[in-house]
């Protein structure tokens, strides 16, 4: 079906994608980035919600465990605001238990230290306007794969649909681009749009 449709390089294409991603070296996964709440932090709170992510990462490969379980995610946004610089001012905060404090208490303070040398153009935050737009793309998609049979998670992944959001069709590559960047391109030039047909 794939041959007949012409499709069978776009098939490879995307198999081979997906194994580079399976295959390619741990990387600390910034989620922190997505949060809802992330356009709005400063600067600083940003750079240390990454310094943090990155710490509790190595840490957590070190003992074999996931990242959260170094210190999760809410703890991690409350550290990152109030800015510990002792382990004095980390117990002051009463919502980190002291058993954390007495395992990574010095790692914390120290990440908490050193976050402002770090490059924050390593963790794209989208703005609340490209969340919007990605979600769109994402329900486009998601319309189009009865037409194009491409299944949504494929064809527009949130990462794609976030890069989309904030560079246009440009930023669709291989494949995608060859199947999707005149359709995404009058998207979002408004030359085409989503709609429904109230008799379904």
């Amino acid at each position: 079906d794939l041959v007949t449709r012409g499709r069978l390089q776009w098939a490879q294409a995307a198999s081979e994608e997906m194994a580079v991603r399976a295959t390619r070296p741990a990387a600390t996964k910034h989620t922190w980035a997505s949060w809802e709440i992330a356009p709005q932090l400063d600067d600083i709170t940003r750079a240390t919600l990454q310094a943090i992510f990155e710490w509790r990462d190595a840490r957590g490969r070190d003992k074999d465990q996931p990242p959260h379980y170094m210190l999760s995610d809410g703890l991690a946004l409350d550290v990152a605001r109030r800015q510990p610089r002792s382990i004095d001012e980390l117990q002051a905060n009463r919502r980190v238990p002291g058993g954390l404090i007495r395992r990574f208490g010095a790692d914390i303070v120290a990440v908490v230290a050193q976050a402002t040398l770090l490059d924050l153009s390593q963790v794209d935050v989208p703005s609340t306007a490209q969340r919007q737009r990605a979600t769109g793309l994402e329900l486009w998609a998601a319309i189009q794969a009865e037409a194009t049979g491409i299944a949504p998670k494929l064809a527009m992944p949130r990462r794609v649909a976030l890069a989309v959001a904030g560079h246009g069709a440009a930023a669709l590559t291989g494949w995608r681009a060859e199947a999707m960047h005149d359709a995404v391109s009058a998207l979002l030039s408004g030359e085409d749009g989503l709609f429904f047909d109230p008799a379904q």
